[in-house]
């Protein structure tokens, strides 16, 4: 993942030539008249090149200590503080349901609206 974001890299170098090869200009032409907002949005964020900014996203696992090392060889990970959560208990917790979250109020246009 590291080598994707240096730009003197072989892997970022590949990953470039790979990204102009697939991007829009190569695709039939029309082909995306038809995309909903959430489908384009979709398929920039698969192209992973550039690589996207998770900085304003959050990611729970990093909430949970005991999933670690599933983060780190995820290489993919946000942050944990991206919105304001807070534990809640479960009623009915497993072994495998470690912990659970609740966001009070998700960022964004329709709560600033309010």
């Amino acid at each position: 993942m590291a080598a994707l974001l240096d730009p003197t890299t072989p892997d970022y170098k590949r990953a470039r030539r790979h990204h102009y090869k697939s991007a829009k200009n190569n695709r039939a032409e029309g082909l995306d008249a038809d995309w909903t907002p959430f489908r384009a949005a979709e398929k920039k964020f698969k192209a992973r090149f550039p690589p996207p900014d998770l900085s304003d996203v959050l990611d729970l696992a990093l909430l949970d200590h005991v999933r670690s090392s599933e983060v780190e060889r995820g290489g993919w990970k946000g942050r944990a503080d991206a919105v304001q959560t807070r534990e809640i208990d479960l009623l009915r917790a497993t072994a495998r349901m470690r912990k659970a979250f609740a966001v009070d109020g998700i960022p964004g246009e329709l709560n600033s609206m309010n």
